[in-house]
């Protein structure tokens, strides 16, 4: 229903808000339709870079964890050596091609093994303990990379596909190229 403020009546809408809801000690869920998946756990070396627009985020704070959502039927257990996760406070709107400018200034947030669990189902959350908080601005957008050295599977992340404008340039493959029309499906657990 849109009205304007006072208005007794108002008119129904197909218009949706990006209305974002914080309480304390929640998490800060991005989340979206699952219309295609990022291979955040690969079998090969790779990486990828997300943009979580501050909007979408609420408020500042300490991050201490993250958690993207299961796109495989089911989990198989892994361990990916040298897996890290930097995030970075940026005044950026796009992603751009040179990674560098992407991540400036950016923290180390997780650096070492980690294991994808056994078990997980389509949808399940996979969380990312940090080695190191990081320190949300609240104002500015969020950069989040994540780099693996392989593993024995690929077990990849849910995105958001490119059916809304304002997802534009907010994925892509580490030293690949553009950016493209995507959003990873995430959730943050802050402290303020």
């Amino acid at each position: 229903l849109l009205a304007n403020i006072g208005a007794a009546t108002g008119s129904v809408s197909d218009t949706a808000y990006g209305t974002v809801f914080r309480f304390n000690g929640g998490t800060m869920d991005v989340i979206g339709a699952d219309d295609a998946s990022a291979t955040v756990f690969d079998n090969a070396s790779s990486g990828r870079v997300f943009l979580i627009r501050a909007a979408e985020l609420g408020t500042a704070g300490t991050i201490n964890k993250l958690a993207c959502r299961l796109v495989q039927t089911t989990s198989t257990a892994d361990a990916h050596t040298n897996f890290s996760v930097i995030l970075a406070n940026t005044t950026a709107t796009i992603l751009v091609a040179d990674d560098a400018v992407n991540m400036a200034g950016g923290t180390t947030v997780y650096n070492g093994t980690f294991n994808v669990p056994a078990g997980l189902v389509q949808g399940d959350w996979i969380e990312i303990p940090f080695t190191t908080p990081f320190s949300y601005n609240g104002t500015d957008n969020l950069a989040i990379q994540t780099m693996t050295n392989g593993g024995l599977t690929s077990q990849a992340c849910s995105i958001m596909g490119p059916d809304a404008s304002w997802l534009l340039n907010r994925y892509k493959s580490f030293g690949a190229g553009s950016a493209v029309d995507y959003r990873l499906n995430t959730r943050l657990w802050l402290n303020k």
